[in-house]
């Protein structure tokens, strides 16, 4: 009877500690929840800020008179090399040594890991008002995959949607970069109302929150990894399309890693695919302002496509009629490049080019774009011109 008393008094207690505890622990959680995860998303707004700044600083040097500016907007796809292998700096080589004598060429790059339509659509009137002569946009038909959505959206970017674009911006299909009406207004007034600082103090406080939920879930011994929001049947499907290597040596996609990359592009896009819009926007922003937009079609595997069952030519080629027809409609020229290259000038499974000297994958696709740069070079007013 006393050690059933005793139980029975310190029930309530027992109680309130366990929800108290399990308060705690819910709130914290949702308190995560409602931002995003530093780990699910690779750039917070004050890497935004410094990667903005960094880009501008590099497009925005003085333009000279008898010298066109090109701007070089893509991904990893371009510039994710050794320094000396990256594609801006073989277009320098390329352009320095065959243009003519009378005309030169200023080689600009704010190509950079991970970049998307929507990352480079909020940058758009930055972009635009240094001035560029010649954009040339690469455009990733891995883009329109739900890998690239999920791993590479960089919603924070759209705090430097040009004030006077908010609106509009608001009518894009932004859901497809994680993005909100409200979160757009809440990036954008982080920004112009100069409270960046605060907004960090908040993030670096929800790292800490995460960073403990973490530890202890991975100290119960989850099983899983380090990764507490990860379910098995999330951890399957990651092994699932992990790469595969062909006789040992060669890194490429599996069937269903070639299906989640590439299946949207492959199968069919529509005008009206969110990616596509952006894509659009962009180029007719800067096309307003004077620039020759050349959108250029990464080349993809097309021979691993091929020998994988893979490939669905009338998808592929409904693919680039929608993105020619949206470029073309926004006052740009697109450049299909989708099967430039044969199997060995690719390096990895995702579609980076080789860079062995004698496959030298970002050498050959400056030298093939040099002619169009060039025509769209001599089409350019001369700065002194009256």
């Amino acid at each position: 009877m006393t050690g059933a008393g005793r139980f029975s008094a310190a029930t309530p207690t027992l109680l309130f500690v366990a929800a108290a505890a399990l308060g705690a622990a819910l709130t914290l959680r949702l308190t995560f929840s409602a931002a995003e995860s530093v780990e699910a998303a690779p750039l917070t707004l004050d890497m935004a800020v410094a990667l903005h700044g960094l880009m501008l600083d590099t497009a925005a040097a003085p333009k000279h008179a008898h010298a066109a500016r090109l701007v070089l907007m893509a991904d990893s796809m371009a510039v994710g090399y050794a320094p000396e292998d990256q594609l801006n700096i073989r277009l320098k080589e390329v352009v320095k040594h065959r243009a003519p004598g009378d005309l030169a060429i200023d080689v600009r790059s704010l190509a950079t890991l991970g970049m998307t339509p929507f990352d480079y659509y909020f940058l758009a009137d930055f972009v635009a008002a240094t001035e560029p002569d010649i954009v040339l946009y690469g455009l990733n038909l891995s883009t329109f995959g739900a890998p690239t959505r999920q791993t590479l959206s960089k919603p924070e970017f759209a705090a430097f949607v040009h004030p006077r674009r908010v609106g509009e911006a608001l009518a894009m299909p932004i859901y497809w970069a994680g993005l909100t009406a409200d979160r757009l207004l809440f990036y954008v007034a982080m920004i112009r109302g100069r409270l960046l600082d605060r907004w960090m103090a908040t993030r670096r406080s929800q790292a800490q929150v995460d960073t403990a939920f973490r530890a202890l879930h991975v100290s119960t011994g989850n099983g899983l990894g380090t990764d507490p929001f990860e379910t098995l049947e999330r951890a399957g499907r990651r092994r699932l399309l992990g790469e595969w290597r062909v006789n040992g040596v060669k890194p490429r996609l599996s069937l269903a890693g070639i299906e989640a990359q590439f299946g949207p592009a492959l199968h069919g896009i529509a005008s009206d695919h969110p990616v596509l819009a952006a894509l659009g926007a962009t180029v007719k922003i800067l096309a307003e302002r004077g620039a020759t937009v050349l959108v250029y079609v990464h080349p993809i595997n097309i021979d691993h496509f091929r020998t994988m069952a893979a490939l669905d030519q009338a998808g592929l080629a409904e693919t680039i009629r929608s993105a020619r027809s949206v470029v073309l409609d926004a006052g740009g020229d697109l450049l299909d490049l989708h099967a430039l290259f044969p199997d060995d000038m690719f390096g990895d499974a995702s579609g980076h080019f080789s860079c062995e000297v004698d496959r030298h994958g970002p050498q050959s696709l400056a030298e093939h774009l040099h002619p169009y740069i060039l025509q769209a070079a001599r089409q350019r007013p001369r700065l002194d011109t009256p």
